[in-house]
């Protein structure tokens, strides 16, 4: 069966996730940087995604140092990313956009639909709680298997997961109506993009990469929406409340929403300079940044060590 999301989304999504620069250059756009209280920080993050505004995003996670030193080496660690990119990456990438960008694109993959959308009762709404159940089943083991969320946090997720897991069983996926409709949405997404291969991707500077973030965001709500899921309005229903202050360090509490289900998690702040972030956020990039130093270490006394051999070898 072909159905829509895996196959048609594949190559929106994967686009805006491997995507690096529209608006060439190396000087940053001027973003309200906001956090001056582990609310407000909180709410910094929330504006920008609900935006699809992905480099106010950054700026708003990290520190003003680590975001100059993330713009400083995007296109090195683009590089590196695309050495890994296989023949037949290359070549699957590049036929989906073809085919999503053509001129007939909308007209030609709702027909690939057609046969799965007029069998849909009769063979394949049957089969959607087994593939919903397999869901629930690898992503709830990743968050209990998951070192590091709190017992609290892993909670939170499976309450997500649930309402989810609902939404997925019981939306009507064979709809010609609503298939017909998120075709159009995929179709217009990719040729936003203006991408054709993997390569044009990848070779992107920041500033384009988080314009096109910001493409396959809005096509990826629009796309939800259309099925009844709204991530609009579960970030319109997020409300944060700061419960602690100690020093440093702060918790803060989420209330919001997730397809009418009201849930509540806790995320913990840490002020760097005059600003609040999320704590999450900077262990990660100081840890990343760890990991390349000892790399780099490593690298640095792999080569010396042969030349110290040979020398002694003369």
């Amino acid at each position: 069966m072909r159905t829509f999301s895996p196959r048609l989304a594949v190559a929106v999504l994967a686009a805006g996730l491997v995507l690096a620069g529209c608006h060439k250059g190396n000087q940053a756009p001027k973003v309200a940087i906001h956090g001056a209280t582990p609310q407000e920080a909180v709410q910094s993050l929330v504006t920008p995604l609900e935006n699809g505004n992905f480099d106010a995003l950054t700026q708003n996670l990290l520190p003003p140092a680590a975001y100059k030193q993330l713009r400083a080496d995007w296109k090195e660690k683009q590089q590196k990313a695309l050495a890994k990119i296989t023949e037949h990456d290359r070549q699957r990438f590049a036929k989906q956009m073809t085919a999503l960008t053509a001129p007939d694109a909308k007209q030609a993959e709702f027909a690939k639909l057609k046969p799965a959308l007029d069998a849909w009762d009769s063979k394949y709404k049957q089969r959607v709680p087994m593939m919903v159940g397999i869901m629930r089943i690898m992503v709830g083991t990743k968050i209990t298997q998951s070192d590091t969320m709190s017992a609290d946090q892993k909670s939170q997720a499976r309450g997500v997961l649930d309402a989810v897991a609902t939404w997925a069983q019981n939306t009507n996926w064979g709809d010609p109506a609503k298939a017909k409709q998120a075709v159009g949405i995929v179709v217009d997404t990719a040729r936003a993009l203006k991408l054709k291969t993997l390569d044009d991707a990848y070779d992107l500077d920041y500033p384009e990469a988080m314009v096109r973030y910001g493409t396959a965001w809005k096509g990826f709500k629009q796309l939800t929406a259309v099925y009844g899921l709204s991530v609009d309005t579960i970030l319109d229903s997020i409300k944060a409340k700061t419960l602690s202050v100690q020093g440093d360090t702060a918790k803060v509490e989420l209330s919001y929403e997730v397809l009418g289900k009201p849930m509540t998690s806790d995320v913990t702040m840490q002020r760097e300079g005059k600003r609040w972030y999320l704590k999450r956020a900077l262990d990660k990039w100081h840890q990343e940044q760890a990991r390349l130093a000892a790399a780099a270490s490593t690298a640095q006394a792999t080569s010396v060590a042969p030349a110290a051999g040979s020398s002694v070898a003369r």
